[in-house]
């Protein structure tokens, strides 16, 4: 375990991504045989081809990352053109119903109502806020180097605008720097209120005569788990698509070794760890009350 592999990162493409990186530059490297550092289990990432020093070490974070790729959603499987594009479309659903609730909302303020937040509650909803932060961060991360260069992206119209909008394509000016980043941090705010709107109905009580009601008594039931599917439609797609993320990876056409890293961050959180807890509160939302739990 002392000797280490160089990743080129900067040679993946999207129709290869990860694994073509691999099998061209998977090789054990002499700089890191001698290195008085013990090697991490993920062995190293070389971001530049002909590097001044030794290659950068990779973190156990981006080797799960690297692992959950190659297990699931590799770029030469037949089926991987419908895990991708089914995936995007998931996220966007997931996303309209977040976005509808939030609009919603002006509507029926009384649905935002804090009271009926709970630790395990707020627990799901605060992972999917971090990872939608992190979301942000890394679409910004090597997108702006090639503003303002001469020679790069002199089309800079609505065409490529829209396209920097939906892709992971380099921005070519400032003003689509700010727009998109502009939009990307709108829409994830509201994506995020309106999926604290669905934590919240979901924990609504339907046999609390305090609590505010927007449906008759006979529907509250039926109310909770018409909010736990369209919160599982909005998991679902979050999941699929953070699965799917790492075999992206060669969209971007520049890559930096730490937002490699905070993508693996979100492929852990929302493909490993989000399943677990989204499904325990769908359960624990439909199934539990208040007070505390007691063995008869």
């Amino acid at each position: 375990m002392s000797e280490a592999f160089a990743w080129d990162l900067t040679g993946l493409k999207p129709e290869d991504a990860v694994e073509k990186a691999m099998a061209s530059h998977a090789m054990q490297s002499k700089s890191a045989r001698n290195s008085p550092c013990p090697t991490p289990l993920g062995g190293a990432i070389e971001l530049d081809p002909t590097p001044p020093g030794e290659p950068q070490m990779a973190t156990l974070a981006v080797s799960l990352m690297m692992g959950i790729k190659a297990g699931c959603m590799r770029p030469r499987n037949g089926n991987y053109w419908m895990w991708n594009h089914g995936s995007r479309l998931l996220y966007q659903f997931g996303f309209v119903i977040c976005f509808g609730v939030s609009l919603a909302t002006i509507r029926w303020p009384e649905w935002y109502n804090w009271d009926h937040m709970d630790w395990f509650a707020y627990t799901a909803w605060s992972i999917v806020a971090i990872t939608e932060l992190i979301f942000i961060v890394i679409r910004i991360v090597g997108r702006i180097d090639y503003v303002g260069k001469p020679g790069r992206y002199e089309a800079t119209g609505i065409n490529e605008w829209f396209g920097t909008l939906v892709t992971l394509e380099s921005f070519g000016a400032q003003w689509q720097f700010v727009t998109v980043t502009t939009l990307n941090v709108i829409g994830s705010v509201l994506f995020l209120y309106g999926l604290l709107i669905v934590h919240m109905q979901m924990m609504l009580d339907p046999y609390n005569p305090d609590a505010v009601h927007t449906v008759f008594p006979a529907y509250r039931d039926t109310w909770t788990v018409l909010w736990t599917v369209a919160y599982s439609f909005v998991q679902l797609g979050l999941i699929t698509a953070a699965l799917v993320d790492p075999s992206r990876l060669g969209e971007r056409e520049k890559l930096h070794s730490w937002s490699i890293e905070l993508s693996a961050w979100r492929v852990i959180l929302l493909g490993l760890v989000m399943p677990v807890i989204a499904s325990g509160f769908a359960i624990y939302a439909n199934v539990c009350c208040e007070g505390d739990w007691v063995l008869y």
